[in-house]
């Protein structure tokens, strides 16, 4: 189900990367746009302003200051409604 979710982001990506014609020249960029549009998901807003293409390596989602509690992460609406469906059993 989260799959499904994610797999929306990553299908933008791949159609755009499966062309013939070479793509190097904006790979960086894509490459860093899919990551964010991955984090905004689950790192706070104010937070992912702050980080570039160069810091996502060093960046820590480990630290709670920079993240979303569990609960109000972005995992789509079909994977919030069942896991909301195996909660109330």
């Amino acid at each position: 189900m989260i799959l499904k979710s994610v797999g929306e982001v990553y299908d933008k990506f791949l159609r755009l990367m499966q062309c013939n014609e070479p793509l190097i020249h904006i790979l960086y960029d894509e490459l860093c746009a899919l990551i964010q549009s991955l984090m905004i998901r689950i790192v706070k807003p104010e937070i992912l302003g702050k980080v570039s293409g160069a810091t996502f390596r060093s960046f820590d989602l480990n630290n709670i200051e920079n993240t979303f509690p569990s609960e109000e992460i972005d995992v789509g609406c079909v994977t919030r409604k069942e896991a909301m469906k195996l909660k109330r059993n």
